[in-house]
This record gives C-alpha cells, structure tokens and sequence, in this order.
C-alpha cells in the first residue's frame, strides 16, 4: 500500500512538472492554400489564381478570449456568412466561392473568348493574413488583400486589428485616446503626412494643405492603424487620402512620446509607452 502511495505520488509530480503550460501569448498555425479557375476549357484563354496565406490564432490560455478573437479575424477575413461553418472548411469553402463567382461573372464573355484567337480574361486573388505584435497583453493582426479582377490597376489593400488580450476585444482610438482626442491627432497625422510627402520622392509633395491634391478631409484617425513597440502606426490605403497619381498605401508612424500627452491613464497600451520611455532614458545616458 505504501509502494503504491509512493509511485501515486511520484506520478502527480511527475504530471504537474512536465505537463504543457498555457501560452502567454496567442499561438498561430499558417494555413495555405493555392487554386485556379480556368475560364473555358482551354486554359490558355484566361483564369483566375488564388492564393491564400493566413495564419490562424490556434491556442491561449483562455479559451473563450481564443474563440472570440478567431471570429474577430474570421469575420474580417471572409465575411459573416462563413462563421457558423466547421472551421476547416472556411478557407476551402471561401475558395469554392470565389471560383464560382468568377465563372458566373464572366459567363458572358466566355463564349465570345471561346470563338476569338485573341482575347484572354486572367484575373487573381492574392490574401494574407499575419499577426503582428504578439505578447501576453495585445495580439495585433493584420490583412493584406491584392485582387485584379481587370481595371486599369490592381486593388491592394491593407487592413489592421488590435485585440485586447484581458478581454478579446478589438482595441479602438476611443480606448486609447482621451476623449476629443480627434482634432489635435488629425493636426499630427496631417503634419507627418506632409513631412513624409517632401521626404519621400514617389510621394506628390505637400507644400501647403490650401493648394494640394490630397483629400484634406480623409487625412484623420481612420481606425486602421497596428501597434509595435515605438508607437501607432496608421494606415491610408491606396487613394484613400493621395491623388490618383499616386497607387501606394501611405504608412504615418506617431511615436508614444508624441502621443503621450494624447492617451488616457490605464489605456491598453500604457505599458508599451513605459517600455519605450526607458528604452529612450537607456540610450540617452
């Protein structure tokens, strides 16, 4: 009996020392996949390539905050109709659709195309999906969309969303920022905008907001902005705020020592703010 009580309690030791711990931060697993919709059956005659590239969030240690921040991302990724379906058939299924939206878009053009020597329709579906800042406080995701389906130039977009690893919720300028925060932040937002537009030779120049090209009114917190260790970084799609001459997303960086006197005691990212005021009294001295 005391054998037996010994080799018990050598076990749960045992079990309690090597058993797998709970992930600080969010795990992700990529998943992949490629395809092509030829558009008749002569496949040199036009097709649609897809190809997708996400990473998927796939453990933490509370269930629940997992479950929602995998929607979260799902929903952004692929649209609400695809929620309820089994998680492993969400990419595929979202693949069968767009082939099949190719084929019934261009089902007009298809015969004539059959019936020419000379007309090709090629279309492609480039999407990926990747986390950025990944720690036991936030998990920051983002997603890259580049798509031709015809047109003068293909649509590249990106889009950005920062969750809260207390609770899993998305993580907004309204929980970062003190209340009306959006005047003096558009000011920074539009100034490095200008800054950038005399630094960076492919970007038309900004001499004077009176007399430009930009949309003014569209340079102003967006929403669509990551989080790293130096600051906020926000994000204006192609055409969203430069003319279009210009076909580039314009990336405008605010540093935590620009935004600290914008940001509300006990925001989520109070203590990335910390980190960096250290890291810069580090280096100073």
């Amino acid at each position: 009996m005391l054998t037996i009580s010994i080799l018990l309690l050598i076990f749960i030791a045992a079990y309690l020392f090597f058993k797998p711990t709970s992930p600080d931060n969010v795990q992700t697993e990529l998943r992949s996949i490629t395809d092509k919709q030829f558009l008749t059956e002569d496949t040199t005659r036009g097709a649609l390539s897809i190809e997708l590239s996400i990473e998927v969030p796939v453990a933490y240690t509370k269930s629940s905050i997992l479950d929602k921040i995998k929607s979260g991302i799902y929903l952004q990724l692929v649209g609400e109709q695809y929620l309820t379906m089994p998680e492993d058939t969400i990419l595929p299924s979202f693949v069968a659709a767009l082939k099949t939206e190719y084929l019934n878009n261009n089902a007009f053009v298809a015969d004539k195309i059959s019936k020419t020597d000379f007309l090709v329709l090629n279309n492609s579906f480039y999407m990926e999906g990747f986390s950025l800042l990944n720690d036991e406080h936030i998990f920051s995701y983002g997603i890259l969309r580049d798509v031709d389906f015809g047109g003068n130039h293909p649509t590249r977009t990106r889009f950005f969303f920062n969750y809260n690893l207390k609770n899993g919720e998305q993580i907004t300028e309204d929980d970062i920022f003190v209340p009306r925060y959006e005047e003096e932040l558009t000011a920074l937002l539009r100034a490095e905008v200008q800054r950038l537009s005399k630094e960076n030779k492919d970007m038309p120049t900004i001499d004077s907001y009176e007399n430009t090209s930009y949309t003014i009114e569209a340079i102003r917190p967006n929403g669509n902005f990551y989080i790293n260790d130096e600051g906020i970084c926000f994000v204006f799609n192609p055409y969203e705020i430069a003319p279009l001459s210009y076909a580039y997303e314009i990336e405008v960086m605010l540093s935590y020592q620009q935004l600290k006197t914008l940001m509300q005691e006990n925001n989520p990212l109070q203590y990335l703010v910390l980190q960096h005021e250290t890291a810069l009294s580090a280096n100073n001295n």
